[in-house]
């Protein structure tokens, strides 16, 4: 099919903010076939290979006394800031929109007042500009 042609099919079909980009030096599908081909044993010497690293990894670290000293302290501090996080961001009100599947928060505070005080000032916020 002619270029044109396919084009002025093409945008009937999607409209007016129809685009297109066309690549001249795009492999051939005999190339791209091949290459398909070969790409799935390279990718399972590559899964083999990070196998062997991690498990190379794991070895050598596991032997090293101040690494593991290291990783306990970090996964300390690490349930640390969980805790404070869900205490420190957590309200007992939260208002929002719900679409399909997600709720949009516009407002949260420990009473209702705190909601409503933000949602008013929001409101009024957005008249002065």
């Amino acid at each position: 099919m002619e270029r044109a042609v396919a084009l002025k099919k093409l945008s009937k079909m999607l409209g007016k903010k129809f685009r297109y980009r066309f690549d001249a030096d795009a492999p051939l599908r005999e190339q791209q076939e091949a290459a398909r081909a070969e790409l799935g044993e390279v990718h399972k010497e590559k899964e083999r290979l990070v196998k062997q690293m991690a498990e190379r990894r794991d070895e050598i670290l596991s032997a090293d006394v101040e690494y593991q000293a290291l990783k306990a302290a970090r996964e300390a501090v690490g349930d640390q800031i969980d805790k404070l996080n869900r205490i420190a961001y957590r309200h007992r009100v939260e208002v929002g929109t719900m679409d399909s599947i997600f709720f949009h928060v516009k407002a949260q505070g420990d009473s209702w007042e705190d909601v409503l005080n933000q949602l008013t000032k929001k409101s009024r916020d957005v008249v002065t500009l």
